[in-house]
């Protein structure tokens, strides 16, 4: 099988199941200006089609702006968010009635780009929030992954003079992704800055009955108030992430282009 044919099966694999659910951790080090921080995130995803999908993300922040949490829903008609992080600018957390185009780049946990890209892969509507982001090259090998046999699927491509580099482990029963890495190096000008995320997935197909509940239940938030100055810090981070977001998304190309 080529790299081709491997992006066909999993292109196909994930909006033809009915249901859908996942959980598993992202692990960040990001290197910048010399210093080095992680983050660890937790997330889970519940989803059957035509129904209802819930995403939650959990994300144990030591620096910056700390620890947040993040819920996205929706219910077959709309979509609802909490982010927790809204509270360090007086706002209400909670969300409701919202179009999807408000929330891709938007929330603000979401701007740090902690958070798995299953609901692209899940087709959950049709336009911008469904399929992969083109790629500049793409090479398929064999590996191992807790001792089982996987394909590894490397996409590279460049924007914004950064480098990125995408590795999936893919079960070759399902085409789902068991494990991925996203490595990023980013050329300042002055300095090298590196961002890399590993994930693990734990991907379950048609697992959910057509009438399984599926709230909102959105969590008790752990982010704390901040002063004005860490607010407007805050600020510019979150306009300098969703910047490079939005750029991503609209680098988007149809529902059979992957990343």
């Amino acid at each position: 099988m080529d790299s081709a044919r491997l992006i066909e099966r999993m292109t196909s694999a994930y909006p033809s199941c009915q249901s859908f659910e996942d959980s598993g951790t992202i692990r960040e080090v990001e290197i910048e200006a010399g210093e080095t921080n992680v983050t660890l995130t937790s997330f889970r995803i519940q989803f059957v089609r035509g129904q209802a999908y819930r995403m939650e993300i959990d994300a144990d922040r030591t620096y910056g702006v700390g620890p947040y949490s993040l819920v996205y829903h929706w219910d077959g008609r709309g979509w609802s968010s909490y982010d927790s992080l809204n509270l360090y600018y007086g706002w209400q957390p909670v969300r409701t009635n919202v179009s999807k185009d408000s929330i891709i780049g938007s929330g603000v946990a979401l701007s740090f780009g902690l958070f798995p890209d299953m609901p692209r892969l899940l087709h959950l509507e049709e336009g911008d929030f469904s399929g992969f982001r083109r790629y500049d090259s793409a090479q398929l090998a064999t590996d191992r992954l807790g001792g089982r046999p996987v394909y590894r699927l490397t996409l590279r491509w460049e924007f914004w003079g950064d480098d990125d580099t995408d590795e999936y482990w893919i079960a070759p029963d399902t085409f789902t992704v068991l494990q991925r890495r996203e490595h990023s190096i980013k050329n300042r000008g002055d300095r090298i800055d590196t961002l890399t995320r590993m994930s693990t997935h734990s991907p379950r197909l048609d697992t959910l009955p057509p009438d399984a509940r599926i709230e909102f239940s959105p969590p008790k938030s752990r982010a704390n108030f901040c002063s004005s100055e860490c607010a407007g810090r805050l600020s510019v981070t979150i306009r300098s992430s969703q910047r490079r977001i939005a750029e991503r998304f609209r680098s988007a190309d149809s529902v059979d282009t992957l990343l």
